[in-house]
């Protein structure tokens, strides 16, 4: 009976390491990946989603993130954010890529809600941000 216990305890262990091996080799996902933006904002409380599957929209959305410059220095915002948005495949499986931001008077601020930094979004950017997100 003692045998048992340890073969089935060895089967679960290795299944859980198969299991563990697969998810683990898929984190490192790219923008390139994203097929579509699916957006919520405060006004709606969140409640409905609008989705971006306009390819052309969606890089340069892609484009005006990766100008942002990231950082744990940011001060943290209090009211509740604008928008959250995320970078999802067609399938819906996977939030590739997850962000809140708000737009102040003074600055447009955005948190990435995976590596959890904030960052600023260039001002020459912010107007066609809110335009691509609305």
């Amino acid at each position: 009976m003692r045998k048992f216990y340890v073969l089935l305890s060895i089967m679960v262990l290795c299944i859980c390491g198969i299991i563990g091996c697969q998810t683990w080799g898929r984190t490192g996902y790219t923008f390139e990946e994203s097929d579509v933006i699916k957006i919520t904002n405060r006004t709606d409380k969140f409640s409905s989603i609008k989705e971006i599957k306009d390819r052309k929209k969606i890089e340069r959305t892609i484009q005006i993130i990766k100008s942002v410059e990231w950082s744990n220095k940011i001060s943290k915002i209090n009211n509740e954010a604008d928008y959250s948005f995320w970078f999802e495949h067609k399938d819906g499986k996977d939030r590739l890529f997850n962000y809140n931001i708000w737009f102040d008077d003074n600055r447009t601020v955005i948190f990435d809600k995976k590596t959890g930094k904030y960052g600023l979004v260039p001002p020459e950017y912010e107007t066609e941000l809110r335009n691509l997100l609305d």
